[in-house]
């Protein structure tokens, strides 16, 4: 039993990794949820196929860049790269945790430093790849990820979703469509009571002293209840 869980683990893990080599037919993102029990967040990764940044996607593919061409460029244009990254993400996909806002992706995402990018395939990034995380606190009761692939994306997403002591979950969405991961440790659409806003509590401060101003009125206005003249 133990030999076979090995071996499906083996086969999983490289059946995970050869969907993340195609970067010209899908959009790689990892949904790491391995951390959530230690520090209550969450990691989104996003790896970008960087020439298609400049051109086409079939364009990009059909050139065949290969590892070196990230170690090439100029700061200037590994710079440049990763402002045209934060836009072409921001493009392509909206995240959401439970029914609140989206994230702002262009002004959270993360990316490696500029030496770091341009040995990014000695540190196991597909070739002419640029990677962007980002890692995202959770409220307490959101029970859902949420996230939105663009109808005017030119590829499938792939979402690799990471969960403590089990298997990777690869789920694939084409354009134009969203999926959504129940996290663990969380009811399925359970969401906590909104804090109540500063002008909610201003009116309810009004509300107990007029009552209690009301109140007072209707004890000296009663004669029974009158304190005694001195």
């Amino acid at each position: 039993m133990r030999a076979r869980s090995c071996w499906l683990a083996g086969v999983l893990s490289l059946w995970v990794s050869q969907a993340a080599a195609h970067q010209e037919l899908y959009h790689n993102v990892d949904l790491d949820l391995r951390d959530q029990a230690e520090d209550g967040s969450l990691k989104l990764s996003f790896i970008i196929h960087a020439p298609e940044l400049l051109v086409s996607t079939r364009e990009a593919a059909a050139a065949m860049y290969d590892e070196h061409w990230l170690a090439t460029r100029t700061d200037l244009e590994l710079n440049q790269l990763i402002a045209r990254a934060r836009e072409y993400l921001a493009q392509r996909f909206e995240v959401r945790l439970g029914q609140h806002a989206p994230l702002p992706l262009p002004d959270e995402l993360l990316f490696d430093d500029l030496e770091a990018i341009r040995s990014g395939s000695v540190r196991g990034l597909s070739p002419a790849c640029l990677q962007a995380t980002l890692r995202v606190p959770l409220r307490p009761g959101v029970g859902e990820f949420r996230m939105g692939h663009s109808r005017r994306s030119q590829k499938r997403l792939h979402l690799v979703v990471y969960r403590p002591k089990k298997f990777p979950e690869v789920i694939e969405v084409p354009p134009g469509q969203n999926t959504v991961v129940h996290l663990p440790n969380a009811s399925p659409g359970e969401e906590p009571l909104p804090e109540p806003s500063p002008g909610s509590t201003r009116r309810l401060s009004r509300m107990i002293l007029v009552i209690a101003i009301l109140s007072l009125v209707v004890i000296w206005l009663r004669p029974g209840m009158r304190p005694p003249a001195r």
